[in-house]
């Protein structure tokens, strides 16, 4: 109803390393989605060893709005999360969203919801999803407040999934650009700088995201204690003394609670 006074355009980042399993599952979510928005499909493949380049390429073809990213060397070793800046030089669209390549979307009016939330409320700069999170043994979800507060977001520790985000264009600039860079998660910065700029974050009251919690996550603990953790530690230490940064002390706690959480882990 909201959107079809103006035809708003949405460009989706897919991020894609060794995802030949789930490739077809991610894009064909994409595919589905009833809106009234033009959309335009990033697909950044991470120079993958396996399959994943050649059913991207497959793609492209068929679909002339799927503009696909090769990269020659793998671009996430070298700047972590900073690798965003590839699709960002690629896109044009007043909204992103956002899509781990092996997550997917169940709800077919995901995009076009979230994009009537974030009209209806100019001061907010991100919206997200309820989230399934899927494992090999046990599906659970992850069901958010309509509006995320400061706590949700600074002390939660990326309170929602990087798959069911949705955000303005604006949150993407280049001081949160020099901050992911080196960074292995991208999720917690984009949600608590999206919070700076604006007076909340809203969530669509719908499971309409399925998070993978695979043996390639970010979050598996078999990385906790190696280059993952000291990186995520530095660039939380650059977030917390950005000029003009407020919330320090919350952003504080959060460094406080990220190393309790992720010692018990490793030691479980």
């Amino acid at each position: 109803m909201i959107l079809k006074a103006r035809r708003f355009e949405i460009d989706i980042f897919c991020f894609f390393y060794n995802h030949e399993k789930y490739v077809a599952d991610c894009l064909e979510s994409i595919l589905a989605q009833k809106t009234s928005a033009k959309i335009k499909i990033i697909a950044h493949d991470d120079c993958s060893t396996d399959g994943t380049l050649g059913i991207l390429k497959e793609y492209s073809k068929k679909y002339s709005f799927i503009e696909l990213i090769e990269q020659k060397k793998n671009k996430y070793s070298q700047i972590g999360a900073g690798a965003i800046k590839f699709l960002v030089e690629k896109s044009t669209a007043e909204y992103i969203a956002l899509m781990d390549g092996d997550d997917y979307w169940v709800d077919e009016n995901k995009i076009e919801e979230q994009l009537k939330l974030l009209l209806s409320n100019r001061n907010c700069k991100v919206c997200s999803t309820n989230t399934i999170i899927e494992t090999k043994s046990v599906d659970d979800k992850n069901k958010k407040k309509a509006k995320l507060s400061k706590k949700d977001i600074y002390l939660d520790g990326g309170a929602i999934s990087t798959s069911s985000i949705v955000l303005r264009r604006e949150v993407l600039d280049d001081r949160l650009l020099k901050i992911l860079n080196k960074s292995p998660v991208g999720d917690y910065f984009i949600q608590a700088y999206a919070y700076q700029l604006g007076d909340c974050i809203l969530n669509y009251n719908e499971f309409a995201t399925v998070y993978r919690l695979n043996e390639g996550s970010v979050s598996k603990r078999e990385t906790i204690f190696t280059k993952n953790s000291l990186y995520t530690l530095y660039a939380l230490s650059k977030f917390l003394t950005m000029k003009g940064n407020g919330n320090r002390i919350l952003i504080m706690l959060r460094i406080f609670k990220f190393l309790i959480n992720r010692t018990k882990q490793a030691f479980n």
